[in-house]
């Protein structure tokens, strides 16, 4: 288990370089509107991801929502990847790499509770 919590931080971390070098990329070629909507897309995306990798750095009893829309976005990109490839008869590594891994974040993250609110009047009181 420990092992497969290694492999989604990592893919999540390698997600996460990709998006912000695309989004700059993008916005080295030109300034039009179109490429800065792409890169702030990208960026945010970039960030979801950080966020994803930063806080699965510990295990935890309780779900995880960065990480869980992290997979989401894994699963329903490579999905998609791999339907358009097969459509041209060809197989995706990426795509399935991408849902399986999606997946697999899904069951390791989106496990346990919400994590107890503390309630600042009672601390405060104490």
């Amino acid at each position: 288990m420990r092992l497969l919590r290694r492999r989604v931080r990592g893919f999540f971390a390698v997600q996460a370089i990709l998006m912000l070098i695309s989004g700059c990329l993008k916005l080295a070629s030109s300034y039009s509107i179109e490429n800065i909507s792409f890169a702030s897309a990208h960026f945010m995306a970039g960030l979801m991801f950080i966020g994803a990798w930063w806080t699965t750095r510990k295990a935890s009893p309780y779900l995880n929502p960065w990480a869980m829309a992290a997979s989401v976005i894994c699963v329903a990109t490579g999905a998609y990847i791999a339907w358009a490839e097969h459509l041209g008869g060809n197989f995706s590594r990426s795509g399935w790499l991408s849902t399986i891994l999606g997946i697999a974040g899904l069951y390791l993250y989106s496990q346990g509770g919400r994590a107890p609110r503390v309630n600042t009047t009672n601390a405060a009181a104490d």
